[in-house]
Formats: C-alpha cells, structure tokens, sequence
C-alpha cells in the first residue's frame, strides 16, 4: 500500500466488489448466457479499473485483461468469473499488506513498513 488513502480505497473496492459478484451471482444462476446490459457494465468495469489502479502486477488475475469492452457486452456468467477472479486477487494483495506486532495486533503495511494504521477485520 502507498497510502492511508489507497487503504480507505481497498477496503471500499471490496465491499463494492463482493456486493456486485453477489447480484451476478444470483442473475448468472437464473440467466447465464444472458448479456449485461450497458448500465450495469459501466459499474462493473468502475469496479475494475479501480481495482487494476490499487493492485500491484503480480497479483492481478489476468495480464491480459483490464475491463470488459461495451461494444462486445460479456455475458453474467463471464461478469461473475472475472469478478470472483479479482475478489480472489484482491483478498490475497489485502492479506500481503498486513503485518503483525509482537502483541499480535494487524496493522497495514505502507511503503514496504508496517504503519500505526490498525488492520480491522479478518
């Protein structure tokens, strides 16, 4: 993490992240192969770029992929791969910017150090 800003901005991206792949979830069990409609696609891709700005290379899912295309509108079932894909990702990139004290206590690592900032949650 470079920041106490790119943190606030983490821990919001998955939240938002986890309550959309819950919503395409639900629709690609009812309509997999259904397309998403323009509106929706414009969060979902909000959502990517946001991600694709706070993680680092190697932990992206995909090197090859930053957003889907409006032009080619991707199916619900393509929306909730990728989305479980980043989610995956971007719980592993959270996990690997937290470091424990002698106490055990979590706090955010910035800039490569462990920071005063407690980590809250799990």
């Amino acid at each position: 993490m470079k920041s106490t800003a790119q943190i606030e901005t983490l821990i919001k991206l998955m939240i938002q992240l986890q309550e959309i792949l819950k919503d395409f979830a639900e629709l690609s069990k009812k309509k997999p192969n259904d397309q998403v409609n323009k509106f929706k696609l414009r969060l979902v891709n909000q959502v990517l770029e946001t991600a694709n700005e706070i993680i680092d290379e190697k932990n992206k899912p995909f090197a090859d992929f930053t957003v889907f295309d409006e032009n080619d509108l991707p199916s619900n079932s393509d929306v909730v791969l990728i989305l479980t894909q980043y989610s995956a990702c971007l719980q592993k990139f959270r996990k690997e910017n937290i470091a424990m004290d002698d106490a055990h206590d979590r706090y955010w690592i910035i800039n490569g150090k462990r920071s005063k900032i407690p980590y809250v949650g799990r």
